[in-house]
């Protein structure tokens, strides 16, 4: 496959970004028509109540939490991917997804509704999980299938934790199948602003890390040798791809595959260093889900479909095609 030049699929992704928010603002399921929502967004103070709610309250809150959610979770499958060194790596196989997601409900059914409870213990979870894959696949063995069956493992316990958390408390949560399957519909704005302050303070330590962590690929003994403290980048890596997860998973619920898409698109399509494919990959994570959020609003009109659903409806196959991809390599 030809590579597109770094820059092109840059603007590219930009381009279609802006094209997608545009769609979702303009866009929906009520009566208001576009040019009312345009007069709402450059004339506030004259446009009407309603379309101002429904501008501001709804829409815009969708559309940023949809940016945050595809990029936070684009960017923590690539940093999965570089410190693990296996391209199936990613937040959903892996169980940092559930894991940050049954925790999200624990706080919901301990603390209520508060802001911080919700990201730290959203945080708490998704490294807990890591945790356990790894102390799992330390004594069935070093291989690095053992490491993604450890995940998958680990992501169904989380899961079955999830089920009996919503069993026995179905009130934790204000839609449960919207949370379980992945949502926008009901974004908490104190949480999304708070998330999405925590993606830009790490998504700015990784750049700052970039150049260390595009030696992975070299091999710890080389890495090592270049200069590089091996273990402690890593386990920086690996937070950070834990924080990135969980401050998704607290705004928009479980949405799967969007970490193992993106970045093995990206480093399909583009041939690009480290700090390039943590750009795009943030960027075209973004389109899918404000994409697939498209769909989900207007498919089954009046009903709306959760996005989560849609995204692992292309994210199974894809894993599937991605696994005897890499059997065939071997």
């Amino acid at each position: 496959m030809k590579k597109w030049n770094k820059l092109g699929f840059t603007l590219t992704g930009i381009a279609l970004l802006l094209s997608l928010a545009a769609a979702s603002l303009l866009y929906g399921n009520s009566s208001v028509s576009a040019s009312s929502i345009l007069d709402a967004l450059f004339d506030t103070r004259n446009a009407d109540l309603t379309i101002r709610m429904i501008l501001y309250d709804i829409r815009l809150p969708r559309v940023l939490a949809a940016i945050v959610c595809g990029a936070g979770l684009s960017v923590s499958g690539l940093l999965l991917q570089e410190a693990l060194g296996n391209n199936l790596a990613s937040p959903s196989v892996m169980g940092v997804t559930n894991g940050a997601g049954l925790f999200v409900l624990l706080s919901a059914i301990l603390f209520g509704n508060s802001v911080l409870a919700k990201s730290f213990m959203s945080f708490i979870g998704a490294f807990l999980t890591i945790a356990i894959v790894f102390v799992i696949s330390r004594y069935a063995g070093s291989a690095k299938s053992t490491l993604i069956l450890s995940g998958v493992a680990t992501s169904a316990l989380m899961s079955a934790g999830i089920n009996l958390a919503v069993v026995i408390k179905p009130d934790a949560v204000y839609d449960k199948i919207a949370f379980q399957l992945g949502s926008l519909a009901n974004v908490h704005k104190d949480i999304l602003t708070f998330s999405a302050v925590l993606m830009i303070i790490a998504l700015g330590i990784t750049i700052l890390l970039s150049k260390g962590i595009e030696l992975f690929p070299l091999g710890d003994d080389v890495a090592h040798e270049l200069g590089m403290p091996v273990r402690k980048y890593r386990l920086i890596t690996l937070i950070l791809s834990v924080l990135f997860a969980s401050a998704a998973v607290s705004v928009c619920g479980l949405i799967s595959f969007v970490g193992l898409i993106v970045p093995n698109l990206v480093r399909e399509i583009s041939k690009a260093g480290f700090a390039d494919k943590l750009i795009i990959s943030a960027i075209w994570g973004s389109n899918l889900i404000l994409a697939g959020d498209i769909l989900a609003k207007n498919t089954m009109y009046p009903y709306e479909l959760p996005v989560g659903m849609l995204i692992s409806l292309l994210g199974a196959p894809f894993f599937i095609v991605l696994i005897a991809k890499k059997r065939r390599r071997g």
